[in-house]
């Protein structure tokens, strides 16, 4: 057919299938529609990133925006609009991020940039892959188990600066350490003279988003981090009241 577009074809007749038969897995929806599973993933991921179909364990179910209502999200549907980044920014005086999961990437849904002229510029809807950013590793860190597998299964370990980290095994510990301590620190690793922090945005225990800081490795020194840490952790326990 001219001017077909093959991936809005498939996404569309993915949402058919979820329709029909009701809540599915990947792999079951793999089996259902033949293609391959990093295809399936990417679609349920873009889909879910607009609210098409939403996540509970391991099933993907269609929403109301899809044709059929489900119960309401436990979550800031709009992550646009967090209200207490302003003051976390002022605060602090360095950027400040929120950015959630799409696929194998982490997005910048909210910059409030800081009093410096001197710091980063990443802007609303840029994207990383999850490994490459503290945003991304602290997401990752929190994830149940099977949904990381899942995803690194998938991920390929491109790396951003020389200071990325490109070894799998090397990434697992890394994301235990970060568990551990609850925060994930960005050296340099997306972009050569910037460091960044990142702590999870936690609904019931699940992550949903992560809140970071970034600016220049001459400021943000490696002696400020328990310091800045500790305000980010406060910060996102105000932005969890938040979550309805």
């Amino acid at each position: 057919m001219q001017y077909e577009v093959t991936t809005l074809k498939k996404g569309l007749q993915l949402l058919d299938v979820l329709r029909a038969n009701g809540p599915m897995s990947l792999t079951q929806l793999v089996e259902q529609t033949g293609w391959s599973k990093t295809t399936v993933f990417r679609l349920l991921s873009t889909l879910e990133g607009m609210t098409y179909v939403t996540k509970s364990h391991k099933t993907y179910t269609i929403t109301e925006l899809a044709g059929r209502p489900t119960p309401r999200l436990g979550t800031i549907e709009n992550w646009n609009m967090v209200p207490p980044l302003h003051e976390l920014s002022q605060e602090l005086g360095e950027t400040v991020y929120v950015a959630i999961l799409q696929g194998t990437e982490v997005i910048n849904t909210q910059v409030v940039d800081g009093k410096y002229t001197n710091r980063s510029h990443t802007q609303v809807g840029d994207r990383f892959f999850v490994h490459q950013s503290a945003l991304g590793k602290v997401i990752l860190a929190f994830l149940e188990a099977d949904r990381l597998q899942e995803i690194l299964s998938l991920l390929e370990l491109a790396a951003r600066t020389e200071r990325t980290f490109v070894d799998r095994q090397l990434l697992l510990y890394h994301l235990r350490d970060i568990r551990e301590k609850g925060v994930a620190i960005d050296d340099e690793e997306a972009d050569s003279g910037i460091r960044c922090l990142a702590v999870p945005i936690l609904k019931e225990g699940n992550v949903v988003a992560a809140l970071a800081i970034s600016g220049p490795a001459d400021r943000l020194t490696k002696k400020r981090d328990v310091q800045f840490s500790k305000v980010l952790q406060r910060y996102s326990q105000k932005i969890t009241s938040f979550i309805h």
